[in-house]
């Protein structure tokens, strides 16, 4: 007996000792993500957005949507580069707007994340070829010290066009393995592009921050909406599912962080009578569930920065670290919509304020780029990106935003980055690293309704687009 106890002992204390030894190797994590086989690297990542809110200071992580259309090289220039580094801003480039600051001297400051969108979204060129050219951005920001954030808006498999409006939308049918419709075969086209995309930021050591399926709150804003299937939630969870298996089990990306992104929600949610109130559709009824999701993020764009009631506190609810993944002002109001003697009238440092004041959970925001509106005439100018706003340089010096340079999740327990990611100086290349041939420029030009083939280039004056990739090779360098 007593030699019976003395082994009993011994196998246990040499268990624990060995289960301590293993423990040791690898770190441990308050929260895994939703995928079991995430990187290390995505785990201290993930790790690092949720301790951020119980950080006194540096504890909201500042970004830039960069591009929806095809050419993030130039909508990075726009946005991006010259938030840091300063020009005359009021000269657009060639998707650029009448937005912006008369020798803007710069903020020195370089946005934590910047935000893309892989396409199509209507753009010209291939899906393909825009996904590879906003990796040409996406790469090199992440190498440098920053975090990356991508969007998908596909378009409509059945109709093939852009992703706006319900149209015709089966969501089953696009899960139904058996069947396997053109629909599908066309949704499985458009995954495999993605798949590719994320696996070269992969094998390029790159997390990308991923938002599948936009505002699916929204009823007929896309053709994943809400309206697809008269508000029922499952067909659109089953979807959100299987991108997640096919990407996560199929594909093998273990780089990825997934966002439920609904919008603040308004205009476009219409009634719906499955639930007894009769009422617009939960901000979380399209929730996958927490095995499927990271972060959860909201589309916001508001003036005085107040979301509707109850919004934030339902988003809290899930337990996950919360996010602004679209951002700005209220891009519908005069505010923005700016003419040669009104731009620039919306204050960054409402947001910051709003999410100290109302929304103190938040990790990230994304403010979302300047843009065009082609319905009206003459063609009006949305001035939402952070450089096109007042106060940039106030927002990023806040104590409590933080910049490229003071992003601390790779010094103090990531990988070694390839740069050290507390210096905030800018590493610049040429624009001809990345050459945007001039069969490119005019499809972009036909596809935004300009048939004269002339497009508005970097100067007031027009160039023809069989001129612009020789502009472009020679319009000097781009910072990073």
């Amino acid at each position: 007996m007593k030699l019976s106890k003395f082994l009993q002992i011994l196998f246990g204390w040499i268990f624990f000792e060995v289960f301590f030894f293993f423990q040791q190797l690898s770190p441990a994590f308050a929260a895994n993500p939703a995928n079991p086989n995430a990187s290390v690297e995505v785990k201290k990542l993930y790790q690092y957005l949720i301790d951020l809110p119980d950080k006194p200071n540096k504890r909201v992580i500042s970004g830039q949507e960069v591009r929806v259309e095809k050419d993030a090289v130039i909508g990075y220039k726009e946005f991006v580069d010259v938030l840091y580094s300063g020009g005359n801003i009021s000269e657009s480039m060639f998707y650029g707007t009448g937005c912006g600051w008369e020798n803007f001297a710069g903020t020195g400051k370089w946005v934590a994340m910047i935000g893309i969108t892989y396409g199509p979204y209507s753009q010209g060129g291939t899906l393909e070829n825009i996904v590879k050219a906003n990796n040409e951005v996406l790469i090199p920001f992440w190498n440098y010290g920053g975090l990356i954030t991508i969007h998908f808006n596909p378009d409509n498999p059945w109709t093939g066009s852009p992703r706006g409006g319900i149209g015709y939308s089966d969501l089953e049918e696009l899960i139904d393995h058996e069947r396997q419709s053109e629909a599908y075969l066309r949704w499985r086209q458009f995954l495999d592009v993605y798949a590719a995309g994320l696996a070269h930021l992969q094998e390029n050591g790159v997390i990308a921050i991923i938002r599948p399926f936009a505002e699916m709150n929204y009823w007929d804003l896309n053709w994943w909406g809400a309206g697809a299937h008269e508000g029922e939630a499952e067909p659109f969870i089953a979807l959100w599912k299987d991108m997640f298996d096919y990407f996560t089990y199929e594909k093998g990306l273990n780089n990825l962080l997934w966002v439920y992104g609904p919008a603040n929600g308004g205009s476009v949610c219409k009634e719906v009578k499955i639930w007894e109130n009769g009422g617009c559709v939960p901000i979380d009824h399209l929730y996958p569930g927490d095995n499927y999701v990271d972060i959860v993020g909201l589309s916001f764009y508001s003036n005085d920065q107040v979301m509707k009631e109850g919004r934030y506190e339902e988003l809290i609810a899930l337990n996950k670290p919360f996010a602004f993944s679209e951002s700005g002002p209220d891009f519908k109001s005069d505010v923005v919509r700016c003419t040669p003697a009104s731009c620039n009238l919306w204050d960054n440092m409402k947001r910051i304020e709003a999410i100290k004041q109302r929304y103190p959970k938040t990790v990230y925001f994304l403010a979302w780029s300047s843009w065009w509106d082609w319905g009206t005439d003459p063609i009006t100018d949305i001035c939402t990106a952070i450089v096109d706003t007042q106060n940039p340089g106030q927002l990023l010096n806040d104590s409590w935003v933080i910049t490229r340079g003071e992003l601390s999740w790779q010094s103090a327990q990531g990988p070694t980055p390839t740069r050290d990611p507390s210096s905030d100086d800018p590493v610049c290349f040429d624009y001809a690293d990345t050459v945007i041939n001039a069969g490119d420029a005019l499809l972009w030009s036909r596809n935004y309704g300009n048939y004269q083939g002339e497009i508005d280039a970097y100067t007031d004056s027009k160039i023809n687009v069989f001129e612009f990739g020789y502009l472009l090779q020679n319009w000097g360098q781009r910072c990073i």
